[in-house]
């Protein structure tokens, strides 16, 4: 007698391992989804949307600096041919809004990470701090004078760096920045034209304001005119918005 050969097809195992495959993600959603997270180790899954989320989370700020990945490992060798050619072209000093309280559990890690892509960075505080780089403004801390600490902000870099830099970008201790980006959009600008970008909100007017948490760049030609028009004429302040400076 002949012997029989019993060959399966490649399609019978799709079926079964497409159901496998289907039970298992679904498993997987319904576990971060539907199951509630532990109080001893509760699961964040969502950014935090408001300030007072961020200041709940502060106890999970690491305590040591972090660190970025070394430029000159081999997968990111020739990554940096055009970043370093913008960062020539295009200066940007990055200034911080900071207090003395978080000098050292949010302003350092600006400092060990994206901060030392800009062309110069500078912390913002009422407390001078030459370990992290941090000057006194001589005007307090608090919602309630993030308004003056901004303007005195922008009156010093303008006495100090006008013409040093192209562009004046403004950030909080707890923003994350890719200036790679940023400089590649804005190396299509003239930074001797009167223009800023940001994120703008319109939750207080309806003109709108670009968001100070998020962060925000000026022009040389806007922070000259900043500081030589508007702070120096009230009525050209009418109107403005102080909330989140």
């Amino acid at each position: 007698m002949g012997t029989l050969n019993y060959r399966i097809a490649p399609s019978a195992f799709r079926l079964p391992l497409m159901l496998a495959t289907s039970m298992l993600l679904g498993g997987f959603i319904a576990f971060v989804t539907l199951i509630p997270p532990s109080p001893d180790f509760p699961r964040r899954y969502r950014e935090p949307l408001r300030h007072e989320e961020m200041e709940e989370m502060e106890e999970m700020i690491p305590d040591s600096p972090l660190s970025g990945h070394d430029p000159h490992e081999i997968h990111h060798i020739g990554e940096g041919v055009e970043a370093a050619r913008l960062y020539k072209k295009v200066r940007v000093v990055c200034w911080i809004m900071t207090r003395p309280e978080t000098h050292k559990k949010k302003a350092m890690h600006v400092k060990a990470t994206w901060g030392k892509r800009c062309n110069k960075l500078i912390f913002m505080s009422s407390q001078n701090d030459t370990e992290l780089g941090a000057i006194d403004l001589g005007v307090g801390d608090g919602r309630d004078h993030l308004w003056g600490k901004t303007k005195a902000a922008f009156k010093y870099l303008y006495d100090h760096h006008l013409n040093d830099y192209d562009w004046f970008f403004k950030a909080d201790d707890d923003t994350y920045t890719i200036m790679e980006n940023m400089r590649y959009m804005l190396s299509t600008y003239d930074p001797s034209l009167p223009i800023y970008f940001g994120s703008r909100f319109k939750k207080f007017t309806r003109q709108g304001y670009m968001s100070g948490g998020g962060g925000y760049v000026l022009s040389r030609e806007a922070l000259k005119i900043f500081v030589e028009v508007a702070l120096t004429d009230p009525k050209e302040m009418q109107g403005v918005v102080t909330h989140g400076s």
